[in-house]
């Protein structure tokens, strides 16, 4: 059970920095629904099967009746949490997280760099 939590923790880190790195929310909502219907099913199973050392099938039809009520519940909370699929605008969807790696941005310039760049750029004219 602490692996899965920390594989989903994990999960959900990785997925913040892509959202911010692609400046989308695809990212977010593709390991999320991944989270959903592959990864806490497939782990789920093993559990069943070699842990406790239950049939197959008989693993197969627990985990579809306790997993198929919260996938379908948890894919609707994704989904309105994206809003990817209620509201079509024409401006783009920036991610709300911020990171402490500004990727999107340019190095900084010194003051000494900045005084020579508009030194320049005013004596052109």
């Amino acid at each position: 059970m602490s692996l899965m939590l920390l594989i989903a923790t994990a999960l959900e880190q990785i997925s913040i920095f892509l959202n911010y790195a692609f400046t989308s929310a695809a990212p977010g909502f593709i390991a999320d629904l991944g989270w959903v219907f592959l990864i806490a099913p497939v782990a789920l199973y093993w559990f069943l099967v070699h842990v406790n050392h239950a049939n197959r099938v008989a693993s197969l039809l627990i985990i579809s009746m306790l997993m198929s009520p919260a996938a379908y519940t948890q894919s609707r909370e994704i989904i309105a949490y994206y809003g990817l699929f209620d509201v079509f605008s024409k401006t783009a969807h920036y991610p709300q997280e911020l990171s402490p790696i500004q990727l999107h941005q340019p190095s900084a310039l010194g003051v000494d760099a900045y005084i020579e760049t508009m030194h320049r750029h005013f004596n052109r004219n």
